[in-house]
């Protein structure tokens, strides 16, 4: 049988993928193919071959929609002549382009897909309270929602950081001091932050946000372009609903090439916006990004001067 795991989501694509290998039946294992290892040729002799009393060897193969070209050509030619009733795992760290050539072949076999999506609220929590206990951690509602504000929606930085609190709390309790101790914001974290904030156009949540950015960065020209991005992608979402249409999160993902927890953001705080609202925010700061390109303002000045505005 062949099964196939991936998605945005790929902490519970590969949890999902390494949990079903080691339910293999006896103590059977898979012939693992990834990196330099994995190539047409390594592909069809561990397809073909088998052990010494000629039992076919389960197969586990990461990262195989990579291929383009002839490589492609000769990786779905290998998978057409293989059995499906081969024990073959195919893992993929993200989510497949559509168009690539192995990808439409996998797509269309007879294998059991699962596809993981990024978890967003109360899902969101309930995995990091099932974590944390699993870790023997204490960890109410609050601090849940603190951790995901202060790290992001990522499972993988999430996981480690709660490893982490474990460690420190060894068995108990930790509260929002303990969290801002063990786990400080990330650069990649502030500057969505803060460029979503400037983007809200509220000059309180802005003022915030750029304070703990100025913290860790001073690459103010880098946040101005990301809120006017994130201000286009709201302008967008927002037309698509004067026009009664309802935006998907995975469309809006895939058009602007933006994380799909990035999507869901910005059809929320186009909701509770206007497209007035939104056009005049996205000409001051495509003004602004003008200035800046043609060296006629200092990113920080002009940082200052967009929260001025917010504020006015």
């Amino acid at each position: 049988m062949w099964r196939i795991y991936f998605g945005e989501d790929s902490y519970r694509s590969r949890e999902a993928y390494l949990k079903a290998r080691q339910s293999l039946p006896g103590t059977a294992s898979a012939k693992v193919l990834r990196d330099e290892d994995l190539t047409p040729r390594a592909l069809k002799e561990s397809l073909s071959g088998g052990d010494l009393f000629g039992n076919t060897v389960p197969l586990a193969a990461e990262g195989i929609t990579r291929f383009t070209g002839t490589a492609a050509d000769e990786i779905v030619a290998v998978l057409s002549a293989a059995s499906r009733a081969h024990d073959v795992f195919f893992w993929e760290s993200g989510k497949p382009q559509e168009r690539g050539k192995v990808w439409k072949f996998l797509s269309g076999a007879d294998a059991e897909r699962s596809e993981y999506s990024p978890l967003f609220g109360a899902e969101l929590e309930k995995w990091i309270k099932e974590k944390a206990a699993a870790a023997g951690l204490k960890m109410d509602s609050r601090l849940s929602a603190r951790l995901v504000n202060t790290v992001g929606p990522d499972l993988w930085r999430l996981s480690s950081e709660i490893e982490k609190m474990a460690l420190f709390a060894e068995g108990g309790e930790v509260g929002e001091r303990e969290l801002e101790i063990l786990s400080p914001r990330t650069a990649e974290a502030k500057a969505f932050a803060a460029a979503a904030a400037l983007a809200s156009g509220s000059f309180a949540a802005a003022a915030r946000e750029v304070a703990l950015f100025r913290f860790g960065s001073d690459d103010f020209r880098m946040l101005i372009v990301m809120a006017l991005k994130e201000i286009k992608v709201m302008l967008c979402v927002r037309d698509l609903m004067d026009r009664r249409q309802r935006p998907d999160k995975w469309a809006v993902a895939k058009t602007f090439g933006i994380p799909a927890f990035a999507a869901q953001k910005a059809i929320e705080a186009a909701a509770s916006s206007s497209t007035a609202k939104l056009r005049a925010l996205y000409e001051r700061f495509d003004a602004s990004v003008f200035m800046l390109n043609t060296g006629r303002a200092e990113p920080e000045d002009a940082l200052d001067a967009l929260l001025c505005a917010a504020a006015a």
